[in-house]
């Protein structure tokens, strides 16, 4: 028996960091959301455990940052070392605050983020969680879509309406099905034995920096987090360790280079195949896929989770768009024409990472990364611009910067920008003009705002929420055709 007569804005199934963070976001536009997830709570060991200055501001727009930092250990780099120690690459994140307002790179515990995510979204009316459900049916109609969800507690079928629905419901995701689309593999495909450790005191010989092994006969992964939170990612190939059997002595050899049971405690072991793949079609009709569900890769740079999260956010607004104005076919295919390049020089830079930490020759396989600096051996931390989507083409010429991730200007009154005006279109000018199409910052209340457009050599930019530039003016006039709001219009959702 199926019942259900309930219709929402959005229905997002997958409860994980990608869906709550999704639906927080789309609350900032009044959008009501439903979450469908198969499990009755948070899973309560470690899995994701990095994230970068642009998804701290992401969360600082969702209100979380501030309670999230008590539970951070701020990551002040990675180092491939080779079977000898002696260092091949470096990839220092410096400590100081960047451009994005945040530190650069942060180590956490994905359940002390699900539960402030989780205890935010019981806090807003707009957003509805059911948990222990299996989605058993997605279909499309003209005007809506319709979600089937089998209730595990109660034992019956029920079916909701919704506008839009999101899947972010993992790597074998049901909502990836009903998309019917091919994944484009990169080809790196290994098992790895995944352990996370409690040390029973502190051990500052293991060093705070995350360290790459690479030795082809052992590539090994170490992992600083916080408090007394450690983790080793250890290769080892189809024939060792079989799937759920492992064996505690053998492990405990393994780790024996840097720890024994006498320091530590193995909180969880895993075997994970670390896959590099990416969905061809993220979006056909109401129906859209993010986070894991629309790509996979390797874990070397620590931007799964990452990649999820910037997904959520460039989704978000363009969805409560079409909700409050209508479908826009146009403006939702740009989500993929924008995730999808960008996502992908992430997912190739970590095979790279990969090739490097398994290969027999690495100095070869240094050569493969595209953001090594040859003079010094240190990497550079990717910002690659957006893919060019069809909501650009009414800017001539795609100016130089649009599609690039814009920095977080600091106001007179210390207030960070995204406090102020969180995840709405920001105009940043060198001068204040009048406009009612979106809030202005301006030398007139904030005093960053004269550097950070002169590096830029403009006079205005166009901000998108999610803190991607839109558009770049170069003198007054151009200021005020991008913050007129017909041309605001034109240059987000003309199709």
């Amino acid at each position: 028996m199926q019942t259900g007569t309930d219709h929402f804005d959005v229905v997002i199934v997958g409860f994980g960091p990608t869906g709550a963070t999704l639906a927080l976001l789309l609350s900032h536009y009044n959008v009501r959301t439903l979450i469908l997830d198969k499990e009755a709570d948070i899973y309560p060991l470690p899995r994701a455990v990095h994230f970068d200055d642009e998804i701290m501001r992401v969360f600082q727009n969702i209100q979380i940052a501030e309670d999230l930092e008590a539970h951070l250990h701020i990551n002040p780099g990675m180092r491939f070392v080779d079977r000898n120690g002696d260092l091949l690459l470096d990839w220092p994140r410096p400590k100081q605050i960047t451009e994005q307002g945040w530190n650069a790179s942060y180590r956490f515990h994905q359940p002390d983020l699900e539960r402030l995510l989780r205890k935010k979204i019981s806090e807003n009316s707009l957003i509805n969680v059911q948990t222990e459900c299996n989605v058993m049916n997605i279909e499309q109609a003209a005007d809506c879509a319709r979600i089937t969800y089998f209730d595990k507690v109660k034992g019956c079928e029920f079916f909701v309406f919704s506008e839009y629905v999101v899947g972010c419901d993992g790597s074998n995701s049901f909502a990836r099905e009903k998309l019917c689309t091919n994944m484009e593999n990169f080809g790196f495909q290994q098992r790895w034995l995944v352990v996370d450790a409690l040390l029973r005191n502190s051990m500052p010989e293991l060093g705070d920096h995350t360290l790459q092994y690479c030795d082809p006969e052992r590539p090994v992964t170490y992992c600083r987090n916080p408090g007394l939170r450690r983790r080793w990612e250890i290769a080892i190939g189809e024939e060792s360790y079989d799937d759920d059997i492992i064996d505690n002595s053998r492990l405990w050899q393994t780790l024996s280079q840097w720890i024994t049971p006498q320091d530590a405690i193995i909180e969880r072991t895993a075997i994970y195949k670390f896959r590099s793949i990416i969905a061809n079609r993220w979006q056909r009709g109401r129906l859209l896929i993010a986070g894991d569900a629309a790509h996979l890769m390797p874990p070397f740079m620590g931007q799964g989770m990452c990649a999820g999260i910037r997904d959520a956010a460039n989704l978000g607004w363009k969805l409560a768009y079409c909700i409050k104005n209508g479908h826009n076919g146009v403006l939702l295919e740009s989500y993929e024409e924008e995730r999808i390049p960008h996502v992908k020089e992430y997912i190739l830079t970590a095979v790279s990472l990969g090739e490097l930490i398994c290969s027999a020759t690495p100095m070869h396989d240094l050569k493969k990364l595209k953001n090594k600096n040859s003079t010094n051996g240190a990497m550079q931390s990717l910002t690659p611009a957006l893919g060019k989507s069809k909501i650009f083409k009414n800017i001539e010429k795609r100016k130089l910067g649009s599609g690039v991730l814009f920095g977080q200007p600091t106001l007179f009154t210390g207030q960070k920008m995204d406090d102020v005006y969180p995840y709405q279109a920001v105009l940043v000018s060198s001068q204040f003009i009048q406009t009612d199409t979106c809030p202005i910052i301006s030398p007139h209340n904030s005093p960053a705002v004269d550097q950070m457009l002169r590096t830029l050599k403009a006079h205005s930019v166009l901000i998108r929420p999610d803190r991607y530039m839109l558009a770049i003016a170069k003198n007054a006039e151009e200021t005020l055709a991008i913050s007129s709001s017909d041309t605001m219009q034109r240059c987000f959702f003309e199709v």
